[in-house]
C-alpha cells in the first residue's frame, strides 16, 4: 500500500518506490495499472479524472532516486534533465507533457505510446514483409528522432529494442528517457556504466561520453531487425559484464549479402558508418538519417516483394476490417487470397478479439495476397515472393499458382517437401480449397490457405458466437469446416515458426 509518511524505501544501490494501487488519484489522474517499461523508474498508466476526458491516457513515471545520492543532488539533476525533455516535440519521440511532485516524489507525465516493443517483434520475427524496406523505414524514423534530440543537446544513452515502440503503421517511437544526458551538463554521477550491453558503444567502457553512442545503438537495432540477431544471445560474448562489453568493443557486423541479397550493398555501407568502433569516425545521427533517406527509394524501386501491403498493420486491424468492411472494401484492401499461420488462424476463427496474444499482437501472420502475377514463389530466399524464414523451408520451396479463378500449389523440388493436409506433395499440382492446411518442410511450419471472403465469413461467425456467449460445438472446433475431405477434422499444431 501507499505509505504517505515514508514515500521512499531504500535498498542496496537504488531507491524502490512503493506501488500505487489501481484507482488511486495522483494530481487529477487515476492509476490504471503499472507498466513494465523502463529500467530507471516506475511507470504507471493513468487516465484523466475530469468527466468527459476519461479517454485521455498518460504515463506517470516516477524516477528511481539512487540511495547513494542526496535528495538535493538528485532533484537538481532531475530538474535540469526534465527541462530539456519538455522541449522535445517530434513524431518519433514520446511526448513529455509536464513534471510534477506527488507527496515529495517527483514524476513526469508523458504520452502513452501504443504498440509493441521492437524487442517483441524481434523475438517473434514479426516485422512484416516487405521485410527489408520496413526495417529501413523503422530505422529512418528512429534516426530522425535521435538527430532531433542530439540537435537539442540531449543524448538518450539507452537506445535499444525495449525502448522503441512500433505502432500498427510501423511508426517507431523512442521512449524511456530515464538515463538521458544533457551534453552541456556536469551533473551526472561519476563511475556509471549506463546502457544495455550489446547496444552500448565501445567507448562507454572507457567512460567516454559522446552522443554518437546513440547512433551505434540505432545501428545495432537496424542490424538486429534485418538479421534477427540478438546480442544478448551471442554465444561468443562471454559471461561477465566486462567480457561482454569488451567483446562488443571488437565486434563487427557480418555482410548482409547472404541474408538479404542484392539489397545489401548500400545497407552494409550504412551499417559500417553507424557501427564504427572509433566514435570519432562514426557518422553523426543527422548524416545517418540523410543517408538512409537516400537509400530507401532505391530499395522500393527494386523491390520484387508482392506481399500484404504495409498498411495491413496488426492482426487486430485485420479482424476489425473483416467485421466492419463490405466485401468489396475488404477484397480491395487485402486481395483475394491469403496464407495465415495455422495457430493464428485457429485463434482468429474461433476466439474473441483479444482472447489470445496472437489475436492482437501477431504481425507476421498474413503472408500472401493476390497480385497480377500468375505464380508466386514461396521460400526462405529474401527475393522470394512469399518469404518464410524458417530452417525447414528451402530457398525456393513451393509456388502458389493462380489461374482461371483457381489456386493450386506446386512443390519446387524442395529439400523437405510440401504437404497439403495428409497428402504428400511432389512436383505435381494440388488445387487448394479455403481452409486447406499446408506444411512447408515440417509439421511445425503450417499455414492455412484462405480466400479473403471465406475467412471474413469465418471471423464474423466467430465474433457473433463469442459475442452471444455460445458454447462452441465439436463441428465449430474443427479448423477447416466444410472443406475437402483431406482437411476435415485435421488438428492444428501450435509450434511457433
Amino acid at each position: 500500500m501507499h505509505n504517505t509518511e515514508s514515500p521512499h524505501q531504500e535498498t542496496e544501490g537504488i531507491t524502490i518506490f512503493p506501488s500505487f494501487e489501481p484507482g488511486q488519484i495522483i494530481n487529477g489522474y487515476e492509476i490504471i495499472k503499472p507498466l513494465r517499461r523502463g529500467g530507471m523508474g516506475m511507470p504507471y498508466l493513468s487516465r484523466n479524472c475530469i468527466p468527459g476526458l476519461e479517454d485521455m491516457q498518460a504515463v506517470l513515471k516516477f524516477p528511481a532516486i539512487p540511495a547513494n545520492e542526496s535528495r538535493e543532488q538528485f532533484m537538481r539533476r532531475w530538474l535540469h534533465e526534465v527541462k530539456g525533455l519538455l522541449a522535445i516535440d517530434h513524431p518519433n519521440v514520446v511526448k513529455i507533457y509536464d513534471a510534477q511532485i506527488h507527496q515529495g516524489m517527483p514524476y513526469i507525465r508523458m504520452e502513452y505510446a501504443k504498440g509493441h516493443e521492437l524487442s517483441w517483434m524481434l523475438a517473434y520475427q514479426a516485422i512484416p514483409e516487405p521485410h527489408v524496406i520496413n526495417c529501413m523505414t523503422i530505422a529512418k524514423g528512429l534516426l530522425s528522432a535521435i538527430a532531433d534530440i542530439h540537435q537539442r543537446g540531449i543524448t538518450h544513452r539507452d537506445v535499444k529494442p525495449q525502448n522503441i515502440i512500433i505502432d500498427h503503421n510501423l511508426t517507431p517511437k523512442l521512449i524511456d528517457f530515464g538515463i538521458v544526458k544533457l551534453q552541456t551538463e556536469d551533473l551526472t554521477r561519476d563511475g556509471e556504466f549506463l546502457g544495455t550491453i550489446g547496444y552500448m558503444s565501445p567507448e562507454v567502457l572507457e567512460e567516454i561520453e559522446d552522443p554518437r553512442r546513440d547512433v551505434w545503438a540505432a545501428g545495432m537495432a537496424l542490424y538486429s531487425m534485418l538479421t534477427y540477431y540478438e546480442p544478448a544471445r551471442d554465444p561468443k560474448k562471454g559471461k561477465t559484464d566486462f567480457e561482454q562489453m569488451d567483446y562488443f568493443r571488437r565486434w563487427q557486423p557480418e555482410s548482409l549479402e547472404l541474408k538479404i541479397g542484392h539489397q545489401a550493398k548500400s545497407i552494409d555501407s550504412l551499417l559500417k558508418e553507424m557501427l564504427k568502433q572509433d566514435y570519432e569516425k562514426r557518422i553523426h545521427a543527422k548524416d545517418a538519417y540523410e543517408l538512409i533517406c537516400s537509400i530507401i527509394p532505391d530499395l522500393s524501386a527494386n523491390s520484387k516483394t508482392t506481399l500484404v501491403p504495409q498498411q495491413l498493420g496488426t492482426l487486430e486491424l485485420f479482424i476489425r476490417d473483416a467485421t466492419h468492411m463490405s466485401d468489396i472494401e475488404f477484397v480491395s484492401k487485402y486481395g483475394h487470397a491469403i496464407l495465415m499461420r495455422a495457430d493464428t488462424y485457429q485463434h482468429t476463427t474461433r476466439a474473441p478479439l483479444g482472447a489470445s496474444r496472437w489475436v492482437d499482437q501477431c504481425l507476421d501472420t498474413l503472408l500472401f495476397s493476390t497480385s497480377k502475377k500468375h505464380m508466386q514463389v514461396i521460400g526462405r530466399n529474401p527475393e522470394a515472393d512469399i518469404r518464410i524464414n524458417h530452417k525447414y523451408v528451402s530457398n525456393k520451396h513451393a509456388a502458389i499458382i493462380h489461374k482461371d479463378n483457381n489456386y493450386s500449389i506446386q512443390d519446387l523440388l524442395s529439400k523437405n517437401g510440401t504437404r497439403v493436409g495428409d497428402l504428400p506433395k511432389t512436383a505435381s499440382e494440388i488445387y487448394l480449397n479455403p481452409g486447406d492446411i499446408i506444411a512447408f518442410g515440417h509439421p511445425s511450419v503450417q499455414y492455412v490457405f484462405e480466400t479473403t471472403l471465406s475467412i471474413r465469413t469465418k471471423i464474423q461467425s466467430a465474433q457473433e458466437t463469442n459475442n452471444h456467449g455460445s458454447i462452441q460445438t465439436k463441428t465449430q472446433r474443427r479448423i477447416c469446416p466444410g472443406t475437402t475431405k483431406k482437411s476435415n477434422g485435421q488438428s492444428i499444431q501450435h509450434d511457433l515458426d
